[in-house]
């Protein structure tokens, strides 16, 4: 199949695309205008003073929350909730250093209780 052209809806920009996807967007920017953090609050609707905040959106078979977001070391654009939300609220993740939960709650993604650790 031929590529040809199409416009971005969100900036203009002309882009190639492969005939049989119909694309709107020209990059994940133009396609959600949101900040990252934006995006992760959105599946975070309800942030109790106490207690566990549980991810409301997709979940991968471990029970740990799915989130878009290129991970700063590996490139991944898949990301576990909770390493998201210690990225965008506590700061990176040094290498070899896992993102773990203080509460023992794998759909938890409530910034403290989150912690850096060793792998077991």
């Amino acid at each position: 199949m031929p590529k040809i052209e199409y416009i971005c809806q969100t900036c203009g920009k002309a882009f190639q695309g492969w005939q049989y996807k119909k694309r709107k967007y020209c990059s994940m920017a133009c396609r959600s205008p949101l900040t990252p953090t934006e995006r992760w609050e959105a599946f975070v609707p309800e942030r109790p003073e106490h207690g566990c905040w549980q991810w409301q959106g997709g979940k991968d078979p471990d029970g740990y929350g799915a989130f878009m977001m290129k991970c700063p070391h590996t490139g991944r654009r898949i990301q576990r909730a909770h390493r998201a939300a210690y990225l965008l609220f506590l700061g990176d993740i040094p290498r070899g250093m896992f993102v773990r939960h203080r509460c023992d709650n794998r759909g938890c993604v409530r910034p403290d209780h989150l912690e850096l650790g060793p792998p077991k």
